[in-house]
């Protein structure tokens, strides 16, 4: 776990790059909705990977600067997702699917750096949130501008390590909400600002949230 004790400051050109000011990560399609999901509040929604300990502490994400060396961990992290029920429940944590973003590290030159533990081989930390601006979805259920080869090594690691009980849901909020917008708006604004008990007469601010969860998720497709 990477904490402001563990993150060690890098200079720009001390980064690893393949492409200067590009870095790639790979997660499930799930986690970036929960994180637009947690952030619609904001005026700007963002994006991080983990948090140090608790949500009110400094953000961080692990990255890394080559597009194939980020391929195994969506895969992995969709399959530790097969057993999360909460995946099944909440509309938000969907889908269940591998998701590969291509970063632009510009904006945040002053705060990036590796683990002080391992160094450069535990790929490039980013310290604190990164604005949905910056991000490009380069693969998920919806999107796919990888290249042939490096999909179908998405899909063999998928199969191998599948199994029977494997949860996989290439649909989302996004896709309930297009079919019966009323019902799903309904339970995000229940479930996001009454936690699921009951309904009241929903602010301005709070019905703007829930725009800009909508227009989130559709800006990356």
């Amino acid at each position: 776990m990477v904490n402001t004790d563990t993150f060690t400051p890098i200079a720009w050109d001390k980064v690893p790059w393949r492409e200067e000011g590009v870095l790639y990560r790979g997660c499930v399609e799930g986690d970036l909705s929960q994180r637009l999901y947690d952030t619609c509040e904001n005026s700007s929604p963002s994006y991080f990977g983990i948090y140090s300990r608790f949500p009110t502490d400094e953000k961080f994400t692990w990255t890394r600067s080559s597009l194939e060396s980020v391929l195994y961990y969506p895969v992995q992290r969709t399959v530790e997702r097969g057993t999360d029920v909460s995946a099944k429940i909440f509309p938000w944590n969907r889908p269940v699917h591998p998701l590969i973003m291509k970063i632009n590290a510009r904006p945040y030159k002053n705060n990036l750096g590796f683990s002080k533990n391992l160094g450069e081989q535990d790929g490039v930390i980013m310290r604190g949130a990164i604005d949905l601006d910056d991000i490009e979805v380069l693969y998920s259920s919806k999107v796919c501008t990888i290249n042939k080869k490096m999909r179908e090594r998405i899909a063999d690691d998928i199969k191998r390590q599948a199994q029977e009980w494997y949860y996989f849901q290439t649909e989302g909020f996004l896709d309930d909400f297009e079919r019966d917008p009323e019902r799903m708006k309904a339970m995000f604004l229940s479930l996001k600002f009454t936690d699921g008990r009951g309904t009241h007469q929903f602010t301005d601010q709070e019905l703007e949230a829930f725009e800009r969860f909508i227009s989130s998720l559709r800006k990356l497709r």
